[in-house]
């Protein structure tokens, strides 16, 4: 509904230029009918879902089963390097020798952050929680090099 009700204030809905007037929603019983569009409106929206699960397959509103772990998801994904703030053109896949010696985590975060991934104590700007998992820019899982931090909880 709200999506619904933002596109109507924001005039989003008058997409028919050779018509006057706003063209409502066909579900909108409080509009004559020659104001109203026709047939069912759809909208996309994306959401992050980095265990690519899908909704409705097994059943109606059913997730569907988990098929990989965040660890394998992560093991096609890019390495971070915090030295750099960068991530490598490598994989942990690709760079079981040239890597040998660095050793490779699972990316999580290390303190309790707000949406700019900076730390907080503020339980109302909390967005990621110490131990979660990171998100790269794509939305998956990914992994980064420990780079002399502690391994515990990684």
């Amino acid at each position: 509904m709200l999506i619904s009700y933002n596109k109507l204030a924001s005039d989003t809905f008058n997409e028919d230029l050779s018509k006057p007037g706003k063209i409502f929603d066909y579900n909108n019983i409080f509009v004559n009918p020659e104001e109203r569009r026709e047939g069912p409106t759809t909208y996309m929206t994306m959401e992050v879902n980095p265990d690519h699960l899908s909704r409705g397959i097994v059943g109606i509103n059913e997730l569907g089963p988990r098929t990989m772990t965040p660890m394998e998801r992560a093991e096609g994904q890019k390495i971070f390097d915090p030295a750099t703030g960068k991530f490598t053109d490598e994989t942990p896949e690709s760079s079981v020798f040239s890597n040998f010696f660095k050793p490779i985590v699972m990316a999580t975060w290390d303190y309790d952050a707000d949406i700019n991934g900076n730390p907080t104590n503020d339980p109302n700007k909390i967005a990621f929680f110490k131990g979660e998992y990171k998100l790269n820019p794509e939305g998956e899982y990914y992994t980064e090099f420990l780079n002399g931090r502690s391994h515990y909880d990684k």
